[in-house]
């Protein structure tokens, strides 16, 4: 697995969504997912966020690319 070296910037962003989990219960089940997702990949939390937010990004371009064919 691609190791991602992950800044403060990432870190902060991400416990601010932790912080919003608290009170928004459909974010709390995504906080939820992506911990089991961690555990099962054997990665820690921020990376598994950042490759599920990496491959919802590449997603989105590739639906746009095919959009403006």
């Amino acid at each position: 697995m691609v190791i991602f070296k992950l800044d403060a910037e990432f870190y902060e962003l991400v416990d601010k969504l932790l912080k919003k989990a608290e009170n928004d219960e459909e974010l709390a089940r995504g906080v939820v997912w992506i911990q089991k997702q961690s555990e099962r990949h054997g990665t820690s939390f921020y990376e598994e966020f950042f490759h599920v937010m990496y491959l919802a990004e590449m997603q989105a371009r590739a639906r746009e690319w095919v959009k403006n064919r």
